[in-house]
């Protein structure tokens, strides 16, 4: 009479098992030479490594998931997805075990019926061997890495009437897992690429929230009519990004890799086969394979200050994004953002762009 027909999993949760504090290895390494009494140079290499970092771990991960490679995705009526011009492929796809019993233990009691309830290229032999038996632990991952490495360039000019700073950084950040204890930014708020196997394909790579290039320029003086005054500009080469479909078992069909595997559709990965894993989020490209686009800032600050009696008067304007530019810095990431709960709107579109041109006037009394 009822059909289940999807299972959502709140509170994955499991006991501290083999708990070693995370810690953080960091070098810093710096030079530094001054040019007679004005003129400084700086160079550092600011390098750190994750240790010991902390995700919840199913033991029996490898085992309870039945892979699949280069699947096809497909819409509800079999026709392909695109990304890039090109029919949307993942190099790997997980369907869990359970899943797959579930279906067979229905097929085998004659609940159900058809050759679309084994999966693509498996025997029943193979489906009545696989097992589901989950082990969830919170606990230290081996295999979780965070490196960051910087290299700090920096010239610095101090006159007694103007200033100059001007400074560069070149940036990697590389890993699997971009979080030290919390939710990795690939799933959002899931258990984690250690207990859905979908959202660890494909996670080693550049880490989000960091441009390859920053550089910021700062120059300010004495002006003229009392004023003090300030440029800064900064120029950041783009965050990285990486486009994740979410999945779901009432908009996807998929199709496995199996081109001698006749008729067509013995070669269907049913939707129903994803009753449990809908909401895994799995990256479509390279990890940190897109950047937002390039964005320049110039700031201005102006000050004069005014005596009154004993007390002076500090009157500042300070305006911000100077030219206006409008430089895009969030995007929608999920191919699918239009249904996927956690997102909205489709795959590229824009979330967030820097902030407008403001001007911004105080005052300060000085006692």
């Amino acid at each position: 009479l009822f059909r289940r027909t999807e299972t959502t999993r709140l509170s994955e949760t499991g006991v501290v098992t083999d708990y070693r504090q995370p810690y953080v290895d960091q070098a810093v390494l710096g030079i530094e030479k001054t040019f007679g009494s004005h003129w400084k140079a700086e160079a550092v290499y600011v390098g750190r490594r994750n240790r010991n970092m902390v995700a919840l771990v199913d033991r029996n991960l490898a085992s309870n998931y039945t892979v699949f490679t280069n699947v096809a995705v497909l819409d509800r009526f079999f026709s392909p997805f695109f990304l890039n011009g090109q029919p949307l492929r993942l190099q790997r796809l997980a369907v869990s075990n359970e899943d797959i019993l579930y279906w067979w233990h229905l097929l085998q009691s004659g609940a159900v019926q058809g050759p679309e309830f084994l999966p693509p290229g498996m025997t029943p032999e193979q489906v009545a061997a696989l097992r589901y038996d989950p082990d969830f632990v919170l606990t230290n991952v081996a295999d979780a890495r965070r490196r960051f490495n910087q290299l700090q360039l920096r010239v610095q000019a101090r006159y007694p009437s103007w200033w100059f700073d001007l400074g560069g950084t070149v940036t990697a950040l590389e890993g699997n897992l971009n979080t030290v204890t919390g939710p990795d930014d690939g799933g959002g708020s899931s258990a984690g690429p250690y207990v859905r196997l979908n959202e660890s394909f494909g996670a080693l790579g550049n880490l989000a929230n960091q441009s390859r290039v920053e550089v910021k320029a700062r120059v300010g003086g004495e002006l003229l009519l009392g004023l003090r005054g300030a440029v800064f500009a900064s120029y950041a080469s783009g965050d990285r990004y990486t486009p994740t479909l979410t999945l779901s078992n009432l908009l996807f069909e998929f199709e496995a890799d199996l081109p001698n595997l006749t008729p067509e559709r013995l070669r269907r990965l049913r939707s129903f086969f994803f009753e449990t894993t809908t909401g895994q989020r799995i990256f479509v490209q390279p990890r940190g394979a897109y950047t937002y686009p390039a964005r320049i800032t110039v700031d201005l600050r102006l000050e004069r200050g005014f005596r009154l009696g004993k007390r002076s008067l500090l009157v500042t304007v300070d305006a911000f994004n100077l030219l206006g530019a409008s430089a895009v810095t969030e995007v929608q990431t999920s191919y699918n953002g239009e249904t996927d709960p956690f997102s909205s709107g489709r795959l590229g579109a824009v979330r967030n762009r820097l902030a407008p041109r403001t001007i911004r006037i105080g005052t300060a009394l000085v006692l």
